[in-house]
């Protein structure tokens, strides 16, 4: 028997050694995540993701290592997901080896007001146990709530829903998925310009003795910080060694995290590009797997493919065109998962080319870029009316996202690649109009190639591609001035 069994060590080790760096840390107690909604991968959903070869997102993330899913129950294009349609997915789940952590979310309805308040926890609870979401071994845990106020209240009605979820199902995990607090309360400061501030890791201690797991949310790594990207890995540490003290010895898990991989312009007002991504997908799971000692369990991406009904995806997707078009930061974590990679991944990925956001400020301006850069168009309420965008050169850029209106964030948004060099005006145009008909206009220079900066082709992680990636087009239609406070800003901290 000690013949064999040096010979299985043996082997073992050079297994270990041919996987190279990502392997070293390689755990099967950690969670390689995403961040999907339900309809995408129910089967009698029209939303319903499956490409030509049959395989659905559950069959692709299984390939790509991917062993967590956590699952939101936002509503599909045509109506909820019932009983026996999340039994046929978590059930195939667990036959793939892919755990669910599912977020209940409430419908609109039950977040304000002393009635709609008792409704969201009914509404949770009745989730809970009416599809019996307890009875599944791999269901690792209940997200009650995404990004909760933190205000006495609501603390109050997540201790009211736990209770009763753990009077149905005892052992079944719960927490809250990430948090947010009013300027002047908790760290946030008085003078805070956003409605809030969200995420900050130091607002948790709020928590203490309520939740089994702590699921926290970071971003913030597509933002330069003075002219460079925030180093994701430094980023991540920074944030779990804040949030490690409030945990308390109980389960941490990034619940969500990313960055904007360059073909729409995300819900955050960021531009990045597919090097970034990834680099930032690699930093943050170089990170989870430092601290796994210390009992941060995991990750989830978000997002893992693009919503076909509502905003809050659009950038940040890992696949796309149903699952034809996959990302460097989705073979990032193939490679961590599972030690090897369909396509070479060798971080960090140069990023080859820069990406600007222009908004209302830019209007008659004049910018140079070079070719293979990105450019994102971000225009705030512009007055009522129907717009469309122009070029007098149109073949200098290729559209990866249309231009449309944003119902969800009231602004309109639109990206370019710079393709081949020269000089067009991009104007935004009210049609109808005799009085102030061009809102927006700018001057856009596209210069050669910068020395080794090469321009990356579609053929290289279809990063040029958006047939099938940019959001869904929202008609045209007239615009009520919003507050603007209303679009989630972006609170650099932690």
């Amino acid at each position: 028997m000690l013949p064999t069994a040096a010979a299985w060590l043996i082997c073992l080790l050079l297994l270990s050694s041919s996987s190279g760096a990502f392997a070293a840390e390689r755990s099967p107690h950690i969670f390689y995540g995403v961040n999907v909604d339900i309809c995408l991968i129910d089967p009698s959903s029209p939303d319903y993701v499956r490409n030509s070869r049959h395989e659905d997102l559950i069959d692709i993330a299984h390939h790509l290592g991917i062993n967590l899913f956590r699952i939101t129950n936002a509503p599909c294009m045509h109506g909820r997901s019932y009983k026996h349609e999340w039994k046929i997915v978590l059930r195939k789940m667990q036959k793939e080896g892919i755990d669910a952590i599912i977020t209940t979310e409430p419908p609109p309805q039950t977040r304000s007001g002393e009635n709609g308040k008792r409704a969201m926890v009914r509404f949770i609870v009745s989730l809970v146990k009416d599809y019996r979401f307890g009875a599944y071994p791999n269901v690792y845990g209940i997200d009650i709530l995404n990004e909760p106020l933190l205000d006495n209240h609501n603390i109050v009605l997540i201790k009211k829903a736990i209770k009763q979820i753990k009077a149905i199902y005892p052992h079944l995990r719960v927490t809250i998925g990430g948090w947010r607090t009013k300027p002047g309360t908790g760290s946030c400061p008085a003078t805070f310009k956003g409605r809030y501030c969200w995420n900050r890791p130091e607002d948790g201690k709020v928590l203490a003795g309520l939740l089994d797991y702590y699921s926290v949310h970071i971003y913030g790594y597509d933002r330069p910080m003075n002219g460079p990207y925030p180093n994701a890995f430094a980023r991540t540490a920074h944030f779990l060694d804040k949030i490690l003290p409030l945990a308390n010895g109980k389960p941490v898990i990034i619940e969500e995290y990313g960055a904007d991989n360059g073909t729409a312009v995300s819900d955050q007002g960021t531009l990045g590009s597919p090097q970034l991504q990834a680099n930032v997908t690699g930093g943050v799971l170089r990170a989870v797997e430092a601290y796994r000692n210390r009992n941060v369990i995991g990750s989830a991406q978000w997002a893992f493919y693009n919503r076909s009904y509502q905003t809050g995806t659009a950038g940040w997707q890992l696949v796309c065109d149903r699952g034809s078009i996959v990302y460097p930061a989705a073979y990032v974590i193939q490679k961590y998962s599972t030690g090897s990679s369909d396509k070479p991944v060798n971080l960090p990925l140069p990023i080859e080319n820069r990406a600007y956001i222009f908004g209302n400020a830019s209007n008659g301006t004049s910018v140079s870029l070079h070719r293979g850069d990105i450019a994102g168009l971000l225009l705030g309420p512009v007055g009522p009316g129907r717009y469309t965008m122009t070029f007098d050169r149109a073949s200098l850029f290729s559209l990866t996202e249309p231009f449309i209106y944003d119902e969800s964030h009231h602004y309109y948004v639109a990206t370019l690649r710079a393709k081949m060099p020269g000089t067009t005006e991009v104007r935004i145009v009210r049609g109808h109009c005799n009085v102030n008909c061009q809102p927006f206009h700018i001057a856009l220079t596209v210069l050669p190639s910068l020395g080794s900066r090469r321009w990356r082709s579609a053929r290289t992680f279809s990063t040029t591609s958006s047939r099938g990636c940019a959001r869904t087009a929202i008609p045209m239609r007239s615009i009520v001035p919003a507050d603007a406070s209303s679009r989630r800003p972006y609170d650099d901290h932690g």
